[in-house]
């Protein structure tokens, strides 16, 4: 679709598409394919919380143009068509995970998995249930566990009738105790335009569904090349976090590119291609 070829290279063709992961859920996975036929295995992008393309444009661009890439929206995404009373817990995320790459009828060992925080863990999550598992994952700011302050559940409870009046409230206190915004003003841009696009009550859902969730159990079943992008500098995600899951992860290679702006740029593209190379 035309609206899509503003995030990619020259030449990408580009479409979306509605798959159902369960009798009440659809998402929509945006599908790019480069100009000429890729030398590289498919890449599956799934992204943060909430989180929207025009976020990733430098990112698409950079893979796009010789990786065939597929963009996957999770559940709590405003655009997913849901019927009904669902779950949102990172169990059920998963298996929408899974059951668009059994779909999307990808190769054992022949496809890539690229999760951005919240869908890092979700992708660790689905890992051992992945009857096509991926040659590589390439986590980027992951975020391995979803611990909140304790007088904040309640307030996110009663947040979807108040949501005009919270979001406001919670860019202020992201920017002025959470997010380094002096150091890294990209992450909060992202997290803003994020909060202005989300569905208040898929988001509340999520955020409650997920607390407490961590994937520290799950990694012995991560049995591939594994790349890890920190920014350490964003204030948002946890750096010894981050670094934990690294050293947790057998055989796994780290890189700390600091800032979001790197790391939603073209230059991530090419740290990702250089690591893939070195699998072949």
């Amino acid at each position: 679709m035309e609206v899509y070829h503003q995030y990619c290279h020259p030449g990408t063709q580009c479409g979306e598409q509605m798959y159902q992961t369960d009798e009440s859920v659809h998402l929509r996975v945006i599908h790019f394919r480069p100009a000429e036929p890729s030398p590289y295995p498919p890449i599956v992008m799934i992204v943060g919380l909430a989180t929207v393309i025009e976020s990733f444009q430098g990112i698409i661009n950079g893979l796009t143009r010789d990786f065939e890439l597929y963009y996957v929206e999770t559940r709590e995404k405003s655009s997913s068509q849901i019927s009904g009373k669902v779950k949102f817990d990172m169990e059920t995320v998963a298996f929408d995970i899974v059951s668009i790459i059994q779909q999307l009828e990808l190769v054992h060992r022949q496809n890539i998995l690229f999760g951005y925080s919240f869908s890092a863990a979700a992708i660790v999550e689905a890992y051992r249930h992945l009857d096509s598992k991926p040659v590589c994952l390439n986590l980027l700011s992951p975020t391995p566990s979803f611990y909140y302050p304790n007088w904040s559940l309640p307030l996110i409870r009663m947040a979807v009738p108040i949501y005009g009046v919270l979001k406001p409230i919670t860019k202020w206190y992201l920017r002025n105790f959470i997010m380094n915004v002096k150091a890294d003003r990209d992450m909060y841009n992202y997290t803003s335009r994020a909060l202005d696009l989300a569905d208040p009550q898929k988001l509340r859902d999520t955020i409650l569904a997920i607390a407490g969730y961590a994937v520290w159990d799950k990694l012995p079943h991560i049995d591939c090349s594994t790349l890890i992008v920190d920014t350490s500098l964003d204030g948002l995600h946890r750096h010894e976090d981050v670094v934990r899951l690294a050293e947790s992860i057998e055989g796994s290679s780290y890189i700390d590119l600091e800032t979001n702006k790197r790391t939603h740029g073209t230059e991530l593209a090419v740290v990702m291609r250089d690591f893939i190379s070195t699998l072949r």
